[in-house]
């Protein structure tokens, strides 16, 4: 049996069998009645050798005793019964089951053991399998509600499919009367069945536009990635709400990388690379699931143009929109001019305040005509006070939604611009009025302002998954870990990225005559693989004018190498040429697993762990990635020249960068993380040199 099939029999099953259900108020028996009271089109059969009847239907005694092997099973037995009557499912030849009961992976060493038996039995069957510890799941568009909770699940039925690693997540979603939902799953434990096989379910689900997902972790990222590619594909927008954006999540290494992407910033890197949107909390996962719903392709343009009725409020609206990184540009001089005849008392840019000497409902069209030819707006805002609680109120509200709808159906909306409604505050709820001519017109209503402009952000940004998402894996990296320090510079310099000319010293009289060979000024540096971090242990000397001062710096390091050198690392000794003045750059890579290579890209020097100012992607990136990268940091206004310093050779360091993404994509899970810095980036028009290098073997890599 595939696993597409199953799939299809857990989320679409023709027929359900409810193990554990009784007299008393059980899991088992709340699913019995979700079924039965929610619609279910097919079978649903009790199973309880104890009761020949129950919820006035028949009970059977085990599900062999069946005419029909069911699609589905849900098992709501306590944890020690499980694996008795997931055997018999298997040997029924039940497609998919459902445990809901605690006690495994949750439940230390013992439990652990319990959920690897019930995985192995699942496995063998060709068995998908929803949990343990779970809370169920519904397709709300087909009846199929599977769902232990004691308040009964009826959420108001849509294009939004909730994927959530918490059940407590899933109820306080689940009662959002906007937007509406067309499945809720809860995955629990994920045993077998995981995140990455739902995504993938409802990518062909028709009824699921939107994918909304509550992550603590992704299992198996590869897989995951392969679903969230298909559901790009296919135009389905994908919102992700992570927890832990604490530092306390991944291991530190002992290069830069591992506190500069950590476990945080590899998602964040991760979500970018698969054009998946990123909530900040439930609030927004939900506006902007309801946001997608309605307007699942983002705007021709990121701008947007606000329309307020109060001064005050629109001042507000600019304070939280800059704070999102919501781009609100100013009107140009023609449209400035239409407002000011249109609201002459109170006349503003953008945002606008049209409330005027009191609100009129018929200049609002023409203000809108206005708005929508405005270059670079995609999407028009309209925010204001509509409470839910008094169904005569709103009446700003009702004329905006209204001419919005009205300027849908007369075909006057421009191809590429989006239409938008927020509530300002989200405790009063949606107005019912308002909420019926959104709702017929297809259009989204969004609560509280600063949860709307925090949704709107990266919507009106978002693009499609980078080519490179979809690009074969890199071939093979060359094995750095294992070229000496000259070779691994050769290398670098080899696959496009440019590195100091450098050259092992075996002697004070071998350094003297490179340094000649070279040219002074010089650099020494004594390297050592137990002290990655050359400068903090007085193993790098600048600028050595002369023969004396190479000398007496190639003395003190080789002292310094000989009380720390180990013996199977005695360390070595390079000379470099003195790079002249530049802007200094961090780059680095480093494996993070199944997610693949970070790229670590930001100010460079021995401040920037300190600094943090990087940019991380998911490599390789090509040469325009690397621009923005280089554009998100400190770094991009460095390179741009500050304080009378010229431009630097911005262009050559985002060829380095995408040449070292490259170059480092291949790399094995032997190496932890390569490291350059600086890479020195001169004046525009001379390049990039890069003059110092690390590569880290991974914790548990064998020495070669």
């Amino acid at each position: 049996m595939t696993r597409h099939a199953s799939m299809h029999a857990l989320l679409s099953p023709r027929s359900v069998a409810v193990v554990g259900v009784s007299t008393r108020d059980s899991a088992g028996n709340r699913v019995f009645r979700g079924l039965r009271d929610g619609g279910f089109p097919g079978e649903i059969h009790q199973i309880n050798p104890k009761y020949a009847e129950l919820n006035g239907a028949p009970c059977h005694p085990s599900l062999a005793a069946l005419p029909a092997p069911p699609d589905a099973v849900f098992i709501a037995v306590a944890a020690a019964n499980v694996e008795a009557v997931l055997r018999d499912a298997a040997d029924t030849g039940v497609k998919a089951a459902i445990v809901n009961a605690s006690g495994f992976s949750d439940a230390g060493a013992e439990g652990l053991a319990r959920q690897d038996r019930l995985a192995a039995i699942a496995r063998e069957a060709g068995m998908v399998l929803c949990g343990p510890n779970n809370m169920g799941l519904a397709n709300v568009a087909g009846n199929v509600i599977l769902w232990t909770g004691r308040s009964p699940l009826r959420p108001a039925r849509g294009p939004i499919a909730l994927v959530s690693q918490s059940g407590s997540v899933a109820i306080a979603l689940s009662t959002e009367p906007r937007g509406g939902f067309s499945h809720i799953i809860t995955v629990g434990n994920e045993a077998v069945s995981t995140l990455a096989d739902y995504v993938d379910a409802l990518v062909d689900d028709d009824n699921a536009g939107v994918i909304a997902l509550y992550i603590e972790t992704i299992r198996d990222p590869r897989r995951f990635a392969a679903a969230a590619l298909r559901a790009a594909e296919r135009g389905k927008p994908v919102i992700v709400l992570k927890a832990g954006r604490s530092a306390q999540g991944g291991a530190m290494v002992a290069s830069h990388s591992g506190a500069l992407a950590g476990e945080d910033a590899t998602y964040e890197a991760f979500f970018a690379h698969l054009g998946i949107m990123r909530a900040a909390d439930m609030d927004e996962l939900m506006e902007l699931a309801i946001l997608c719903a309605a307007h699942p392709e983002p705007p021709a343009a990121p701008g947007v143009a606000a329309v307020t009725v109060s001064g005050g409020e629109g001042a507000l609206l600019a304070d939280l929109a800059e704070a999102a990184g919501l781009a609100l540009p100013p009107l140009s001089p023609a449209a400035k001019a239409q407002v000011r005849d249109l609201y002459p008392a109170t006349a503003r840019d953008n945002p606008v305040d049209a409330y005027g000497l009191g609100w009129d409902g018929s200049l609002f069209g023409t203000l809108l005509e206005t708005l929508m030819t405005e270059p670079g707006v995609g999407t028009i805002l309209a925010a204001v006070d509509a409470p839910g609680t008094d169904p005569n109120g709103g009446r700003t509200a009702i004329d905006i939604a209204a001419t919005y709808g009205a300027f849908l159906r007369a075909g006057k909306v421009p191809e590429g611009t989006r239409l938008v409604l927020a509530n300002n505050t989200a405790p009063c709820g949606p107005n019912p009025k308002v909420k019926a001519l959104l709702d017929e017109a297809g259009l989204p209503y969004l609560a509280g302002m600063r949860t709307a402009l925090g949704a709107l952000s990266p919507w009106s940004r978002r693009r499609p998954a980078p080519a490179l998402a979809r690009s074969p894996a890199a071939a093979s990296a060359p094995n750095l870990l294992e070229a000496g320090e000259a070779e691994r510079y050769a290398l670098l310099g080899e696959a496009g990225v440019p590195m100091a000319p450098t050259r092992v010293a075996a002697s004070e009289a071998a350094a003297l005559a490179i340094a000649d060979e070279l040219g002074y000024p010089v650099v020494l540096k004594g390297l050592l693989a137990a002290m990655p971090h050359k400068s903090e242990h007085g193993l790098v000397h600048l600028a050595l004018a002369d023969a004396d001062a190479l000398s007496r710096a190639y003395r003190e390091t080789a002292a310094t190498l000989s009380r720390y050198a180990g013996a199977s690392d005695a360390g070595e000794i390079v000379v470099q040429p003195m790079t002249g003045k530049a802007v200094q750059l961090y780059v680095g890579a480093r494996h993070a697993g199944e997610f693949g290579v970070t790229i670590i890209v930001g100010v460079g020097g021995v401040l920037v762990e300190l600094l943090n100012d990087v940019s991380v992607r998911i490599g390789p990136v090509d040469e325009a990635s690397a621009h923005e990268m280089l554009a998100e940091t400190t770094a991009g206004r460095l390179l741009a020249g500050v304080r009378g310093a010229p431009p630097s050779d911005v262009a050559a360091a985002a060829a380095a960068i995408a040449r070292f993404s490259e170059l480092t994509a291949g790399m094995g899970a032997d190496i932890a993380a390569v490291e350059i810095n600086p890479l020195m980036v001169l004046e525009r028009g001379h390049g990039v040199v890069g003059v110092d290098l690390v590569v880290e073997r991974a914790a548990g890599a064998a020495a070669g």
